[in-house]
Order: C-alpha cells, then structure tokens, then sequence
C-alpha cells in the first residue's frame, strides 16, 4: 500500500515541476549569442557603409556614371574603343557612343594629358570631312571645325596633337585619287584659332607627320612626276615652335 501510495504521488508532483519549468523558460529574455544573425547584420551595413563610401560619382561622368582611377583618362583601346567604325567610351560597366558607324568617324586620336580626342566624321571617300573633339566626362562631342573652314576643294584627311593645345590637320583634295596631302593646318584650343602653316608644291604629298623624340615635327613627303606614277621620298624635320606660334 504504501509503494502504490508513493507511486500515485509522484505522477501528481511530475507534471507541476515541468509546467514550471517550461514556463521559466519561456519568460527568460532571449540573449544573443557571439557570431549569431544580429552581427552579421551589423557586419553587413559596416560593409554596405564602406562600399559607398569608396565609390565616388562624378556628376560631370556621362549619366553620373561611377567614376574610378581609371576613368581619369582617355586610353584608346581600354575605355576608349573604336570598332567597325563606331567610337565608344566608357564609363565603368557603361558605355557612351560618342560616334555611331553611321557618321563614318576615324580613328580618334587622344592629346597628351588623355583628357581630349579629335576625329574626322565623315571619314569616307568623296565626302566633306569635319573635325569633332570630345573631352572626358561630357555627353557628346563637339563639332569645332566644319567643311567650311577650309578650302572648298579640300578636306581634313589625318590629326596630330603637337601639344595639349594644339591640332594638326592634315588636309588633301576632296575629290579624286591622286595623292593630294599637302596643306597643314593648326588649330588652336586657346583661342579658338586655324591657322595655315605649311603649303607643298602641286607634285608634292605628305604621306606620314608625326613628332619624333626630339620634339620635332617630320614629314615623309613624296615627290612625284608628271603623271603621278613615280616619286621619291624624303623626311623633313621642322621645329615644332614653327607651327605652334
């Protein structure tokens, strides 16, 4: 009798210190426990916060692109790409054509701080080609020289930057076959100015110009015969001060 006794009371007691113990627990307030969810949130602004931070954008970017190091420059072949005639820069993961294979541009050519680049549109054969310049950072380019600001039997046919402020053009009949580069003109950025520099004779064409180590200005120029069936070739150096003054 008495085991059933202590039997029967164990079964009542059993079931009250259980009720007592889950309702302990759950009135206990919950603690966080080191590397759980909440550090991770933390963790995640903290880096949300520094990702923003480095990432400048600069309103003068086309579209207020993202800008970075990179992008403090024009380098043709990297953010600078020119392809099936069609000229492209970009801005991080975006891209602004800045001259559609439609308008025939040449290749741009970027002036010594990489800050600007000029082009030829339309470049195509028998058409009046005009002299485009687009600085880092705008929209579009700017037409700075029309087919009407040379002579109107010619048109521009290669660009040179002699300096940051400073364009050579390169111009040549706008009709016909027959080797005809043999003006050059100056465009200056400070005042807006064209200036002719150097005529050859009627048998004469500039076929390369360029600046060579010396910061001289050369020419190969051919010389050709009546028919314009032979010629000769020669470099010439010029000082530079020549056509930049």
């Amino acid at each position: 009798m008495k085991s059933r006794g202590l039997c029967l009371l164990c079964l009542m007691v059993i079931p009250l210190i259980t009720a007592g113990c889950s309702e302990a627990l759950s009135s206990k307030p919950l603690q966080s426990i080191p590397g759980s969810s909440n550090n991770e949130t933390e963790l995640n602004n903290s880096e949300n916060s520094q990702t923003a931070s480095n990432t400048d954008v600069d309103i003068d970017s086309p579209s207020g692109f993202a800008s970075s190091s990179h992008h403090s420059s024009l380098l043709s072949g990297e953010n600078v790409q020119y392809s099936d005639y069609e000229i492209q820069v970009k801005y991080g993961s975006e891209a602004v054509i800045i001259s559609p294979k439609e308008s025939f541009p040449s290749e741009p050519v970027i002036s010594p701080d990489a800050q600007r680049m000029a082009y030829i549109a339309p470049f195509e054969f028998e058409m009046p080609g005009e002299v485009w310049l687009y600085s880092i950072g705008q929209q579009e380019p700017v037409k700075t020289l029309t087919s009407e600001d040379f002579p109107s039997d010619k048109s521009p046919n290669r660009l040179l930057w002699l300096n940051d402020e400073h364009l050579l053009i390169l111009i040549g009949n706008k009709h016909g076959t027959i080797p005809s580069n043999r003006d050059i003109f100056v465009y200056s950025l400070q005042d807006n100015s064209l200036e002719h520099k150097l005529e050859l004779g009627p048998t004469e064409h500039i076929s390369s110009v360029s600046l060579n180590s010396s910061q001289q200005l050369e020419l190969e120029i051919e010389t050709y015969d009546s028919n314009f069936m032979e010629f000769t070739a020669r470099n010439v150096q010029y000082p530079l001060e020549q056509f930049i003054n």
